[in-house]
């Protein structure tokens, strides 16, 4: 009899719901024992009856359940309160209006982004120290050393990334998050990266940081140590010890576009388009045709080099690339958390 309950959150549009299944496929064959119950909750945006089929015969295969949620009333409340959209859709807002359609028996639920591969057990954040917050989240180390000084940034409160989050679903109900957030989003100025950007602006002193082994984003994972130092910004919370620890013990992969590629793409050259393919190939979407990403000119100079330059120049490469592009969105970011006076300068 199992001990334990993980209860986990995906959702996707139909585009999305093969790499969903993919991800669910991944979490099972890593996660699946006698001792721990999981429950599956999904978010039906739009999902075609062909790949909600598919994803039910994932699970059923697995012995686990799952739940389908029709989040029709959170994208007419977003449209009653005259919302703007994100990338034309309110597709990113409906897992935070999730939680509180949630049964009262789920105590915890973690919410998993459907461009990942669960490579790991991630049973640990079950019992996870929350520390009195109200979600948990992985911090989006992408800040480079030169930041804080053109900046101010501080060092001591992270921006964090939502493409994972532990929800303490108690205490979100009990002190009205929804209703935080619906306020929050009134007021479209303070949103960059949408939902990421809210929960970071709204509860800024209530998120519990996690290993970054549980949010690997593909720079990070691709990246050698010496120069992922160099290129991030290091802070109280992303010690050597943390990075070595995440290099060495990984347990989720956040699949970043690399040289505007993801592994689902064809002749994909992203690092992880193998580990990817190894779960598709076992999953109801094994004859899955994948399409030619969109890149432009400097992308296919970029993977010209990749193909052609020792690894070890190309990742100088590419991580100078990546300073450049993200310090331009970093100070974007930035300055719409400071709008707030959340930010200690």
């Amino acid at each position: 009899m199992a001990d334990k309950t993980l209860n986990v959150l995906y959702q996707s549009s139909d585009e999305y719901a093969p790499f969903a299944g993919v991800s669910i496929l991944s979490l099972l064959k890593n996660n699946c024992r006698d001792d721990i119950l999981i429950t599956i909750y999904y978010i039906d945006d739009g999902v075609s009856p062909k790949n909600r089929a598919k994803i039910q015969q994932i699970v059923e295969e697995n012995h686990v359940r799952i739940v389908f949620l029709d989040m029709g009333f959170a994208v007419t409340l977003l449209e009653n309160l005259n919302i703007s959209t994100y990338r034309g859709s309110y597709s990113t807002y409906l897992k935070l209006f999730a939680i509180n359609a949630l049964p009262q028996d789920v105590k915890r639920i973690l919410y998993i982004d459907s461009d990942t591969i669960i490579v790991g057990d991630i049973s640990e954040l079950i019992d996870y120290d929350m520390n009195g917050n109200i979600i948990g989240m992985v911090a989006l180390n992408t800040l480079f050393v030169h930041l804080p000084q053109q900046i101010e940034l501080s060092m001591e409160i992270p921006y964090f990334n939502a493409g994972l989050i532990l929800f303490d679903t108690e205490k979100w109900k009990n002190e009205n998050i929804q209703e935080l957030l619906t306020t929050s989003l009134e007021n479209t100025a303070l949103v960059f990266h949408a939902d990421q950007s809210l929960l970071n602006i709204a509860l800024r002193r209530k998120i519990q940081p996690l290993p970054q082994k549980f949010n690997t984003p593909t720079p990070y994972s691709f990246l050698p140590l010496p120069i992922l130092l160099k290129s991030t910004l290091q802070s109280k919370l992303y010690f050597l010890q943390e990075l070595e620890e995440m290099k060495a013990d990984t347990r989720i992969r956040h699949e970043y576009l690399f040289l505007s590629e993801r592994p689902w793409h064809k002749n994909s050259i992203h690092p992880d388009a193998k580990l990817f393919d190894h779960y598709l190939a076992k999953s109801p979407w094994k004859d899955y045709q994948k399409q030619t990403a969109s890149t432009g000119l400097v992308f296919r100079i970029g993977k010209f080099l990749y193909r052609v330059l020792p690894r070890s120049l190309f990742c100088y490469i590419y991580a100078w690339q990546a300073n450049k592009e993200n310090l331009k969105i970093d100070k974007r970011v930035v300055q719409k958390i400071q709008m707030c006076n959340i930010v200690d300068t």
